[in-house]
């Protein structure tokens, strides 16, 4: 599906939600930027297509040449030009990391730091955070 306006959100995650449902479940993310404006992102963690699961990678400190392309965006919306050579970020052709680093959050299974639900992964102050430069919610 093409995009109509293709562009980089600098935020602050300030709360997270996650939905119930057991069809197509997805995970709210409240963010806010430096002057206040309120942006929700909704992340389907049970796709009906396959594979269906959510994969995700935690890198604390994430380096890569584009995110120096990064540096100097306002926070908010930034809208970029389509195309390669920009801070347009490709997590599948632009070479940031190994696919194969990537897991498996499965929305909700019974315990306590094995899903979606309770992982520390879901926090939004958690290990998100990066320790040098790079790219992360926070």
């Amino acid at each position: 599906m093409p995009l109509k306006a293709y562009g980089v959100l600098i935020t602050k995650a300030v709360d997270t939600l996650r939905e119930g449902a057991t069809d197509t479940p997805h995970y709210q993310i409240h963010l806010t930027d430096d002057q206040g404006v309120h942006y929700r992102a909704a992340v389907n963690v049970l796709s009906q297509e396959r594979p269906s699961e959510l994969l995700y990678l935690v890198d604390e400190d994430f380096r890569h040449p584009v995110t120096a392309r990064l540096a100097g965006l306002a926070s908010g919306w930034n809208t970029l030009p389509p195309g390669p050579g920009g801070p347009n970020l490709d997590f599948v052709r632009g070479n940031l990391f190994e696919p194969e680093q990537m897991r498996t959050l499965p929305p909700d299974l019974p315990g306590d730091g094995n899903d979606l639900a309770t992982s520390s992964t879901s926090t939004y102050g958690g290990p998100s955070r990066p320790r040098g430069p790079g790219v992360s919610v926070r």
